[in-house]
């Protein structure tokens, strides 16, 4: 029984205070971050996705981070979302790239651990094609 209550504690720490929702995370984020990149929100989409998926998803033994990213063309915006996985799902990190017009788009990243801070600036690295995790 004490290793149970030992694990749930810390599973709850491991989480920290990640926002139950996408919503609740654009809405009360840590740090936001926001620029411009000079090609479809498509495009720039593509070359920010992939390496949030090589650089943050990952499996532990007592939780799990995981990306979740979507392009979705009928609602002309792409969407890429960080989340650790224990006993919920809180989301800690989300990107989401709108047009501005036909060749640029909008990046906005809302973070909700000081830990990950650096997504946007890594965001915005990775739209000009520099695609390494750190």
């Amino acid at each position: 029984m004490i290793r149970l209550i030992s694990t749930v504690c810390a599973m709850a720490l491991l989480s920290g205070c990640g926002a139950g929702s996408i919503q609740e995370l654009q809405d009360h984020p840590v740090a936001k971050y926001e620029f411009d990149a000079p090609m479809s929100y498509a495009a720039a989409y593509s070359l920010i996705a992939y390496p949030t998926i090589r650089c943050f998803q990952s499996a532990g033994p007592a939780a799990s981070w995981y990306v979740d990213s979507d392009l979705l063309t009928d609602k002309r915006q792409g969407q890429v979302n960080i989340s650790l996985t224990n006993l919920g799902k809180r989301y800690y990190g989300s990107v989401l790239v709108v047009p501005k017009d036909e060749l640029t788009s909008h990046v906005t990243v809302w973070t909700n651990l000081a830990s990950i801070q650096h997504l946007g600036p890594d965001a915005e690295r990775w739209s000009k094609g520099q695609a390494s995790c750190k």
